[in-house]
C-alpha cells in the first residue's frame, strides 16, 4: 500500500466528517466488545461448572497472545503512517510493532472461543472481528499484509508453501463441516488399513520408482496433454473475422473459437477477479490434465513482442493471480483422478456430488480471498464484501456447529421378490 491506494481508501471518509466519526466510534466500540464479550464468556462458563472449557478458553487465549506478543516484539515492523507520507484517521501515536495487528488477533481468538460455547454469538463476533481488520487498515495504522508471490508474486517462497497448507486446510475443514451434515450424520465408519513393514530402500528400488514414475508422465505429455495442446492451439488460432471463418492473427484472437466459448462462461469468475476468457478457458482445460493449465496459458499469452511472463504479469494483479491459483488448486481433479473417484465410489451419484462441491469449495475460497483482497486495496465491491462475509460465517458455523450423532438404523432392503 502506498500513498495513493490509502487516498483512494480515505478519501470518503475525509470528506464526510460524519463518516469519519463513525468510523472512529466503530474502532473503540469493537475494542470494547472484546473487553466485555471475553470476561462474559469466562463467567457464563464458571457458571455452568465446565472447568475444562474454563482452562481452555483462559490457556489457549493467553498462548496465542503471549507469542504474539513476543512476536512483536522481536519483528519490529513500522506503521503505515511511519513510512508513508499520510495522517491516519484514528488517532494512534505510537511507534512500530505494527505487524501482526494485537487487536484483531485478540478480538478473532475471542471470537472463536465463543464459536466453541456459542456459535451464534462467535459467528457474529468473527465478522465484527473481519470488520475490526478492515477498519484497522483503513485508519492507517496498519498495513493489509499479502502474501502473495511467484512468477507473478515478485518471487515469494511463501506462495509455493502457502498452497501446502491451503490444501490441507481445505481437507479439514471440509471433512468438519460435511461430517455435520445429513448424508454424512452418524456413527464413523472404521477405517483399517494395511501397512507393510518399513525398509530402507534400495538403489535399484528407488531407481525403478523414478522409471515407472517418469514413463507414466512422459505418455501422458505426449498424448493427453500434447493432443489437448493441439486443440487449444487450434481453437485459439481459428475462429470468425468480419463473418468469415480462418485462421488468426495474434491481434484477432479475440474473435476464435475459444474466445467464444471461454467469454459465455466468463462472468461466472468475474467475483474472482478474473473474468476474462483465457484465464477461465485455462482453468477448463486444467480438468483434462492440470498441466493443460500451463500450456494453455502459453498459448494465449506467447503473442506479441513480450515474453509470457510480461503478458501474464500484465494480465493479472498480485491478488487476482493467488485467487486463480487457489481456484485451481481447490477444484476438481483431471479426468483420470475422476475415473478414479468413479471406481472407488462406484456411484455416479456420489462421483458428481465430490465433483461439484470441490469446485463450489473452490469458487468460495477464491472469492473470499479476492474480495477481502480487493477490500484492503481500496477497490471495494459492496456485493462481493458482503458476500465473502457471508462464506466466511457459514463456515465458521459449520465447522462450531454441535455435532448430532444419529438416533436411528435406517437399512436398505433389497428388492422385494414377486
Amino acid at each position: 500500500m502506498d500513498e495513493q491506494a490509502y487516498e483512494r481508501i480515505s478519501r470518503t471518509f475525509r470528506e464526510n466528517s460524519n463518516a469519519l466519526l463513525w468510523l472512529r466510534l466503530a474502532n473503540r466500540a469493537l475494542t470494547l466488545a472484546g473487553y466485555i464479550a471475553y470476561p462474559l464468556l469466562l463467567v457464563l462458563v464458571a457458571l455452568a461448572g465446565d472447568w475444562v472449557a474454563f482452562a481452555r478458553f483462559v490457556l489457549v487465549p493467553a498462548i496465542g497472545f503471549t507469542a504474539l506478543s513476543v512476536f512483536r516484539r522481536y519483528y519490529d515492523a513500522p506503521r503505515p503512517y511511519e513510512v508513508l507520507a499520510i495522517d491516519p484517521l484514528i488517532e494512534k501515536d505510537t511507534m512500530g510493532h505494527s505487524f501482526p495487528s494485537r487487536h484483531s488477533f485478540s478480538l478473532m481468538m475471542i471470537a472463536c472461543s465463543w464459536c466453541a460455547w456459542n456459535v451464534w454469538v462467535g459467528v457474529v463476533l468473527v465478522v465484527c472481528s473481519c470488520a475490526f481488520g478492515a477498519i484497522r487498515v483503513i485508519g492507517g495504522v496498519h498495513f493489509p499484509r499479502d502474501v502473495i508471490a511467484g512468477a507473478l508474486f515478485g518471487g515469494s517462497a511463501l506462495i509455493s508453501t502457502s498452497a501446502y497448507f491451503i490444501g490441507m486446510a481445505a481437507i479439514i475443514v471440509s471433512g468438519i463441516m460435511l461430517k455435520k451434515t445429513k448424508m454424512f450424520a452418524g456413527d464413523p465408519a472404521p477405517f483399517v488399513m494395511e501397512l507393510p513393514a518399513y525398509h530402507l530402500p534400495t538403489v535399484g528400488n528407488v531407481l525403478r520408482s523414478m522409471w515407472e514414475r517418469g514413463w507414466s508422465f512422459i505418455k501422458k505429455a505426449g498424448t493427453i496433454i500434447l493432443l489437448s495442446t493441439i486443440l487449444v492451439w487450434f481453437t485459439t488460432y481459428f475462429g470468425w473475422v468480419d463473418g468469415s471463418f480462418g485462421m488468426l492473427s495474434e491481434d484477432q484472437i479475440d474473435g476464435s473459437i475459444l474466445a467464444k466459448v471461454g467469454g459465455a462462461i466468463a462472468w461466472l469468475f468475474a467475483p474472482l477477479g478474473w473474468g476474462n476468457w483465457k484465464a477461465v478457458v485455462a482453468s477448463i482445460t486444467g480438468l483434462i490434465a492440470k498441466e493443460n493449465i500451463v500450456g494453455t496459458l502459453g498459448i494465449l499469452y506467447g503473442g506479441g513482442d513480450a515474453s509470457v511472463y510480461q503478458n501474464l504479469a500484465s494480465a493479472f494483479t498480485g491478488l487476482t493471480a493467488y485467487s486463480f491459483l487457489i481456484f485451481n488448486l481447490l477444484c476438481a481433479p483431471c479426468f483420470a483422478a475422476i475415473g478414479a473417484i468413479k471406481r472407488e465410489m462406484n456411484n455416479a451419484k456420489w462421483t458428481w456430488f465430490a465433483i461439484g462441491y470441490q469446485c463450489l469449495f473452490a469458487y468460495a475460497i477464491a472469492l473470499i480471498v479476492n474480495q477481502l483482497g480487493m477490500l484492503f486495496t481500496g477497490n471495494v465491491n459492496i456485493i462481493g464484501t458482503i458476500a465473502a462475509l457471508a462464506l466466511i460465517a457459514f463456515m465458521v458455523f459449520m465447522l462450531f456447529k454441535p455435532y448430532k450423532e444419529a438416533n436411528k438404523l435406517t437399512v436398505k432392503s433389497g428388492k422385494k421378490s414377486a
